[in-house]
């Protein structure tokens, strides 16, 4: 019963943040957009989790985001949104007669972003922003080549090799700090964007033997209105 107490416990305080967030919405005031969304973005990520012994992989994303006007240089954004994220470990301790090689966790997450960001130009115009953000982990697995060393009944230790993938349980909320800068290109009555960014988790997405973090650069692109 307490595993699913607890599940029911973390989805509901999920649904609350996310209503939380429509509600602030109006509250802004009548000079901001009256569209839930005014900004969407699709984005590739590439993991850099400086986890010992962790390669560079590739994920993807998109989000949709509410621009809300501070003054006539900053706007502050909120939104949500979907990213996949994956990173690569060369081994990984499992225990006294185990270790694992040649793994790949892949992470699925709902994110909530709120970022601060500063504008320059007339026609073109660049920005840079800072923010926080924090997700919750939909789903998690990990695939790789295990190998044992178990004793028969004699005393002496059987070698064993073998690959598996299965899923893996994480800690969630994460939360971390996010820094990006941009350019808007006008388009169409509306602005192009194209930007980068650095996301940086604090505290653990995985934790056994080792830990992991979910830390990563992204290259987006996206049509303010």
């Amino acid at each position: 019963m307490a595993p699913n107490v607890g599940n029911k416990f973390k989805m509901n305080k999920l649904i609350l943040s996310v209503v939380f967030i429509l509600f602030m919405i109006p509250s802004f005031g009548q000079q901001d957009s009256a569209l839930l969304f005014n900004e969407f973005r699709l984005s590739i990520n590439r993991n850099s989790s400086f986890t010992a012994g962790s390669n560079e992989k590739f994920g993807f994303g998109a989000g949709a985001y509410h621009i809300l006007k501070a003054n006539e240089m900053i706007d502050v954004l909120f939104g949500f949104e979907y990213n996949r994220t994956s990173q690569y470990l060369e081994s990984m301790y499992e225990g006294h007669v185990a270790n694992s090689t040649d793994l790949t966790y892949t992470f699925h997450s709902f994110s909530i972003p709120f970022t601060a960001r500063t504008t320059v130009g007339r026609k073109v115009k660049f920005f840079v922003d800072a923010g926080a953000f924090v997700d919750f982990i939909l789903a998690a697995t990990r695939e790789g080549t295990m190998h044992t060393y178990s004793p028969d009944e004699n005393g002496h230790f059987i070698y064993k090799e073998f690959d598996f993938s299965e899923r893996v349980k994480v800690s969630y909320p994460i939360y971390g700090v996010s820094v990006g800068m941009g350019i808007k290109i006008p388009l169409l009555k509306h602005e192009f964007l194209v930007r980068t960014e650095s996301k940086y988790g604090i505290n653990t997405i995985y934790h056994d033997m080792d830990s992991i973090y979910n830390r990563y650069y992204r290259f987006s692109i996206g049509y303010k209105l």
